[in-house]
């Protein structure tokens, strides 16, 4: 695009059909790759993707007046790549749901982009290990995942879910 030999409209497409690839492949990964998708899979990872597609059309929209530099454009279009890492969040708790796996804990490692905030990365990890139901990750009210973009590290976030047995005695 920066050569103009590749219009707007084509590459707003085609970082479409990009997204919906890599959330479908994130998930599929995250679940372990088993079966076909349910009902209830294809409805979440179908919002999941249209989150994503309302903040391309705006970032599509500023491009096409000028208003972004190269380099600017590439790296958000890297975060809507690693916004995908969220599906593979949400198949992973999917996948988990009815096994002995009922504590989870938020991990930075590898250390990447963390960071403090409302809720930051850095806080969430020191929550330790919680028990999973009910979710212990929240924004207002709402679960949080990484890589989702509701941490003040956005997509750029190199955190994830870890599961185990509880190790608690009852």
């Amino acid at each position: 695009m920066a050569t103009k030999e590749l219009r707007v409209e084509i590459w707003h497409q085609n970082m479409r059909d990009e997204i919906r690839r890599n959330v479908l492949e994130q998930y599929m990964a995250g679940r372990g790759g088993k079966g076909p998708l349910t009902v209830k899979e294809r409805g979440s990872l179908g919002g999941m993707c249209k989150e994503q597609y309302t903040y391309l059309d705006r970032f599509a929209a500023e491009i096409a007046k000028g208003n972004l530099t190269e380099g600017q454009i590439r790296r958000r279009a890297e975060m809507y790549i690693n916004s995908a890492g969220e599906a593979y969040e949400r198949a992973q708790r999917r996948a988990t749901e009815g096994t002995s796996l009922n504590e989870v804990s938020w991990v930075m490692d590898p250390p990447k982009e963390h960071c403090t905030g409302d809720p930051g990365c850095t806080e969430l990890a020191a929550l330790g290990w919680q028990n999973r139901e009910p979710w212990p990750f929240r924004v207002g009210g709402d679960q949080i995942y990484p890589k989702q973009g509701r941490t003040p590290c956005l997509t750029n976030c190199g955190c994830t879910i870890h599961y185990r047995a509880s190790r608690r005695k009852r």
